[in-house]
Parts: structure tokens; sequence; C-alpha cells
């Protein structure tokens, strides 16, 4: 049924003309999976680059990327680790800027036949304009559940946007922070997230989930392991950050898949343990 749904043919058919393009966007490719977040066939990710949408100023002057993130970012890592994962958010950059960003994204998750999204695996909302795209498409979709991380609560003019696209029922948004952000605005219905540098760096206030700076968010290890392969060696991990496993901080729960602990099977991905997303357990527990 999916198959002929309006949007589902616009989407294919304007896929298949950016393909011949000189110069294409890949809008047939633009939806990513990420083992951490779900198998491909349950869950897919709608990405944007760090550089164009994380670390850039906005018109406000602020940049949300704080040095914390920008040490430990998981896109960085990622794209160190995976050839075409930065090119690929890029050109959902451009994507994200189209007139009919919203029909192309609304046909593509029909079309896939997935009813989970994470919002930006990489990347945060930049401008109103595109926080109300997002608002356009999770109202379209409401069997398809989406849930995102942001720190673009940091940008004033960002905020009342967010705050409606946070009162959506089928989208669960957190409130993302570390020690150089300042504190997230208290807002009804909108959990935190803390990312801990180190594991002596807790959150000053109850969050409702840690994310640890493993070895796996460390830039330079990457680089240095990067080196190691270019050289044709095999580097065993480098010990002595963030291996103890930890189930909380200061009494805030560590993300299951951080703890350093054997993961149970309710906790295997993000759409099986849902701790990040209240909104989903309600739907789900139904």
């Amino acid at each position: 049924m999916r198959k002929f749904h309006p949007l589902v043919r616009y989407s294919r058919r304007i896929a298949a003309e950016d393909a011949q393009s000189e110069t294409p966007l890949d809008i047939r490719t633009m939806l990513s999976t990420a083992s951490k977040i779900g198998p491909a066939d349950k869950v897919l990710a709608f990405n944007r680059s760090p550089e164009g949408s994380c670390c850039a100023e906005r018109p406000s002057g602020i940049r949300i990327a704080t040095d914390v993130c920008r040490a430990r970012c998981y896109g960085w890592k990622t794209s160190e680790g995976r050839d075409g994962v930065l090119e690929r958010a890029e050109k959902n950059d451009a994507i994200a800027r189209r007139a009919d960003f919203v029909r192309l994204i609304v046909g593509a998750i029909r079309h896939s036949g997935v009813h989970w999204l994470r919002v930006h695996d990489l990347g945060d909302f930049d401008t109103v304009e595109y926080i109300d795209a997002w608002y356009e498409i999770v109202s379209m979709l409401g069997d398809v559940h989406f849930w995102a991380y942001t720190r673009s609560w940091r940008d004033l003019d960002l905020l009342p946007a967010l705050l409606r696209l946070a009162s959506l029922p089928n989208l669960d948004l957190l409130f993302s922070w570390d020690r150089k952000t300042g504190t997230p605005p208290h807002i009804t219905g909108i959990p935190w997230a803390w990312f801990a540098d180190t594991d002596g760096d807790p959150p000053p206030e109850r969050s409702s989930v840690v994310l640890r700076g493993t070895n796996e968010r460390n830039r330079e290890e990457d680089r240095r392991r990067k080196a190691a392969r270019d050289r044709g060696e095999k580097l065993p991990p480098r010990v002595g950050r963030n291996v103890v496993p930890l189930k909380s901080i200061n009494g805030s729960p560590v993300c299951p898949l951080e703890t350093g602990m054997p993961v149970k099977d309710k906790h295997r991905d993000c759409i099986t343990c849902q701790r990040c997303m209240p909104k989903a357990r309600k739907r789900t527990s139904r």
C-alpha cells in the first residue's frame, strides 16, 4: 500500500531525477541506518553535518556546540571510521533547504515502511524554518515515532519553535547538555540528557540519561587508530578513560549501551530500550 502513497510516488520521482543530475544529492539514500538505534527494517535516521548545523555560528551569534561536544563528537568519530558519512550529512544539509523537503522526507519514510525515526544521529536543528518543517513531518506521520537530542535550546531564537515541536505526541525531544552549555530550561515533558566527558564529570542536576565520553567518542583515539591502520598495524584498545562499569553517575542513569556491562536484550537498541523516550513508552504500553 505504501508504494502507491502520493508522496511516495513524488519522492521516488524526484530521487530518480536527482540520480541523473551532474551533482546528485543522493535523495534516494538520505535516510541512514545505525546499529545502536535499531535494525534498518524498523528505524532510520536523518542526519545533518556537524559543521553545517552544530558548529556554525547562528544569526544570534551563538555556536551551540561546546568545546566538550566538539572534542567528543560522535559525528566526527563515525566520519573518520566510515567513508562518506560526513559527505552524506552535507548533502542532507542541501536537501533540508529544498522547498519540497517535507514532501521528500514523508515520502521516503512511507516508502521505507519504518515506524521509528531518529532526527539527527548527527547534527542538530539550526533554523526556525527547519524546525517548523519537522513539525509538519511529524504531524503528518502519526503512526511513526520520532526522537531527537538537541542543544539548540541554547539559541533563544529557536526555543519557541522547539517547544512547539516537542508538544507533538509522537516525538520525544531531549535537551542535551554538558558542563559548558549552561543549564537547560525546565520544561515539563522535555527530559535532559547529560554528556559526561569523564566519569568524574557528573550532571549538576538529575538528568534522564547520561551519555559517557567513552574511548569510542575520542577523536584523538580515532586518529591514532586510523594512522595505525594506514601503516598496516593493529592496536589494542587504550585503557584508562571511562572503562569502569557504571550504571549511574551522581544518581542519573547511564545509557544501558554505555554502562560497560553486558547489555540485556530489553536494552539491545534505542527503540527496544526507550529510556530516552517517555512518550514512546506510553504509546507502546497501551
